[in-house]
């Protein structure tokens, strides 16, 4: 999602009662129209994303993350608040 989106009035009732457990934010994630950056517009290109988890039965506040594609084929994940970084093996 966009992570503009997180912020928008029409969500929040939503978000509010139905707290995601986890949201990532993605530095480095563009989504390209039909996978082609030729076919992007300039605000396309500066757009930022997140993941955002729910899980069954979650109940607290979210926590928030922020993830790095940088890496070749390793999703680094960075801890917050304690800024622990660890690597999460998953394949991009």
């Amino acid at each position: 999602m966009n992570v503009a989106g997180l912020c928008h009035p029409l969500r929040h009732d939503f978000y509010v009662s139905h707290p995601p457990a986890l949201i990532y934010c993605l530095d480095d994630c563009t989504c390209w129209p039909y996978g082609d950056p030729r076919r992007a517009t300039r605000t396309i290109g500066q757009q930022r994303y997140c993941w955002i988890v729910w899980k069954h039965g979650h109940l607290g506040p979210t926590v928030l993350r922020w993830a790095t594609f940088r890496q070749p084929q390793t999703l680094r994940i960075v801890e917050c608040p304690r800024c622990i970084s660890t690597e999460s093996g998953m394949s991009v």
